[in-house]
């Protein structure tokens, strides 16, 4: 009698397709198994095959479906991200906080690094033009695997959608018998919170990838349904919450900085002088140091719950305390971090407001936070694309009592002031078909939104890398 190994060739165990609701399951456990191994490729294709036999059984978008889409989905993310971590993939400004990063720390977890110091004893000569095509070939497929990720969990989403939609029905309903018996309620069922949850992961998947794939307004659209979501589960010292803040703050900056860039080089493709300057409205901006302020209002708030649970145990000295100790040092480290952003992004912003003030653009809890940073930068790092400050809508107009010549010297101190981060952008190639088997024919079809290169935006912009 032979024993499996799981770790064998798990995919060429599973030959003979599943019929019943018995093998699917079966699947999906050698699926799980391979996932939690970080065999993600091996993982991808059970899932794929899993998820065609579960589209046999029940139908393509049947809302039980929802759970085994999302894994699949996220397993070809974890395997694209994996490529490009070993296609030597950079993130932009690597030396900011990312949000695998706060989620890490946050949750005071260690996570295993692959080691990529080995190398064989022999190395076959390889020609400069093969080498770019073999370079050529590995983003093309992992292209593939952020696209069809990006289906998959799109897929997912219209399934948890139909989930939360009967849900509320189903609450609508005994709210209206609760209170005809003069009784309400507002709690959210385990099962509610868990669609809910996985919903909001499966935007926060999905926002992961167009910032991959340089698509930042939808980014910054995917990653505000999440936080929509997010706010109605966890408290604002949540890790969640920071986190999600954090990655939505990213996507505004990029968004706004993108759009700021695609503006001056239409300008300049116009070529004519008597041409009116086209506007870029900075409020992303705006919202972007909003929600990093509100990103280290999490970070403060959960400080000062675990400080105030550290004081009351009677044994400083204890597993628990030290966990404790722990998880306050990560997060004061990350909140710094986080300030630091904050006042990069606050000074980015103020010479685009309204007589340089920013006091009536936030509230008085984001104005404090904005505050209590300000004196953080020695100087303001703005990109080289805000160099002619009138690509701003508003930003050049000339101030109240300010004269024509002071009004240039403000535009070019931001100039001179300006930061070239061109060298971080990472071209890539448009994605080719999709590699794995599960169906995604007629993605833009039925709700389901298809990622797809666009030819016009996507050749620049910040690359951005993130692990759930």
């Amino acid at each position: 009698m032979t024993t499996e190994n799981p770790t064998e060739d798990p995919v060429a165990m599973s030959t003979d397709a599943p019929k019943t609701a018995e093998d699917l399951n079966e699947q999906i456990t050698k699926a799980n198994l391979q996932f939690s191994l970080k065999n993600y490729e091996a993982a991808s294709e059970l899932y794929s095959e899993a998820t065609e036999l579960q589209a046999q059984l029940n139908g393509e978008l049947a809302p039980e479906n929802a759970e085994l889409l999302y894994s699949y989905g996220r397993s070809l993310f974890k395997l694209a991200i994996s490529k490009n971590d070993v296609l030597g993939g950079q993130v932009a400004g690597g030396d900011k906080p990312k949000s695998a990063d706060i989620e890490k720390a946050l949750k005071s977890t260690n996570q295993e690094t692959p080691s990529h110091s080995a190398t064989p004893f022999f190395q076959l000569a390889m020609t400069e033009d093969e080498d770019d095509e073999e370079e050529e070939e590995e983003a093309g497929e992992e292209e593939d695997d952020f696209g069809t990720a990006y289906e998959i969990l799109d897929m997912a989403r219209l399934c948890y959608e139909k989930q939360l939609d009967a849900l509320r029905n189903v609450v609508k309903d005994e709210s209206g018998e609760a209170k005809g018996k003069g009784k309400a309620t507002t709690e959210l069922s385990p099962e509610m919170f868990h669609v809910m949850e996985r919903l909001a992961n499966t935007h926060n998947l999905q926002a992961d990838i167009s910032l991959e794939n340089e698509r930042f307004d939808d980014a910054a659209e995917e990653s505000k349904a999440t936080m929509e979501l997010r706010k109605q589960l966890y408290p604002v010292e949540s890790e969640q919450i920071a986190e999600g803040h954090y990655m939505l703050t990213l996507a505004l900056e990029f968004a706004f900085f993108k759009n700021v860039r695609e503006a001056k080089e239409q300008e300049a493709q116009n070529g004519q002088a008597d041409q009116p300057k086209i506007q870029v409205d900075p409020k992303m901006l705006y919202d972007a140091v909003e929600n990093m302020a509100l990103a280290v209002k999490s970070c403060e708030a959960r400080i000062s719950l675990k400080e105030k649970t550290l004081a009351g145990l009677e044994l400083k000295l204890g597993d628990e305390a030290g966990k404790l100790q722990e998880d306050i040092q990560n997060t004061k480290e990350i909140a710094q971090d986080m300030k630091i952003k904050l006042a990069d992004l606050s000074n980015n912003a103020r010479p685009l407001a309204p007589n340089n003030d920013l006091t009536g653009l936030f509230g008085t809890d984001i104005l404090a936070e904005i505050d209590q940073v300000s004196s953080m930068l020695p100087t303001t790092e703005t990109l080289s694309s805000l160099q002619d400050e009138e690509t701003v809508s508003g930003t050049a107009a000339q101030k109240p009592g300010e004269s024509v010549s002071e009004r240039q010297a403000r535009i070019d101190q931001v100039a001179a002031q300006a930061n070239d981060l061109s060298g971080l952008i990472r071209k890539k190639k448009p994605a080719t078909d999709a590699k794995h088997g599960a169906s995604t024919a007629g993605a833009s079809s039925n709700g389901k939104r298809k990622l797809e290169a666009d030819e016009e935006t996507s050749s620049e912009g910040k690359k951005v890398k993130f692990d759930e």
